[in-house]
């Protein structure tokens, strides 16, 4: 019996804390849908802006796509990157590079540039 005692107050615990448990959801279950209410107007200023953003985007986009298409670069592999670091082989393979004398044409930007200073040793590169 005194076992049985024991356990009582434990369960009776565990009771409490799940009704309190269930009433706190609830008081946040109703500040949720009183902030989804008021997050409406937000919402739809987001997706305004979302739209302004786009077309601005296609713009530049169009711009950007002027100027690459007179500016590109070939890039040839000359030499292997065994015996080189990990990195500059992965590099190689973002450029699309794989073997010795494969050439690819990237696009001129700061982005390729970078690259191809990285294996600068491993590649000749040709503006067009």
């Amino acid at each position: 019996m005194p076992n049985a005692a024991k356990e009582s107050p434990n369960k009776s615990a565990r009771k409490s804390t799940t009704r309190s448990a269930g009433t706190s959801t609830t008081k946040s279950t109703g500040a949720n849908k009183s902030a989804a209410k008021s997050t409406g107007a937000a919402t739809s200023v987001i997706k305004n802006t979302d739209k302004n953003i786009s077309k601005s985007a296609a713009k530049s986009t169009s711009r950007s796509a002027r100027k690459s298409a007179t500016k590109s670069l070939r890039v040839t592999q000359i030499k292997s990157p065994i015996g080189f670091k990990r990195d500059q082989a992965a590099t190689l393979q973002a450029l699309g590079l794989g073997k010795i004398n494969r050439s690819v044409l990237q696009v001129d930007n700061p982005a390729i540039r970078g690259m191809l200073f990285k294996v600068r040793h491993l590649v000749k590169v040709e503006e067009i």
